[in-house]
């Protein structure tokens, strides 16, 4: 940054001095107004291509800034439990068994004993 000030200002005292060496003054003080102008334009010019970039990397270290931010309240905010361990299978019931003392009875007749009682008769 410096270095460019420097380059400027050196620029411009050699205008000055090649314009001293020479013409009418009026042509001169037309020239040094000129050159000033041009000076300070360039002056101006440099100036906010730096105030451009300041507030690229400003704006670059924000936003690199506001990222980290939100991972760490997202780390921060997550939910800190583990899945719960999957539950024992339960013990086998116990079977219990009914004793009965009513015999069991079938519920239909058997046919075929009918159709065989039938065919005894016909014989």
């Amino acid at each position: 940054m410096k270095s460019r000030r420097i380059a400027f200002f050196c620029v411009y005292a050699g205008l000055i001095s090649l314009t001293a060496c020479g013409g009418d003054g009026k042509v001169k003080g037309e020239r040094m107004a000129y050159i000033e102008e041009q000076v300070e334009e360039r002056i101006k010019e440099y100036k906010r291509i730096l105030d451009e970039r300041c507030q690229e990397d400003v704006l670059e270290e924000a936003n690199r800034l506001t990222d980290s931010i939100l991972l760490v309240r997202a780390r921060l905010e997550r939910d800190s439990l583990d899945k719960p361990p999957r539950p024992d299978k339960p013990d086998k019931p116990e079977v219990k068994t009914i004793i009965d003392s009513v015999p069991v009875a079938p519920l239909f007749i058997d046919s075929t004993e009918l159709l065989r009682s039938d065919s005894n008769r016909i014989q």
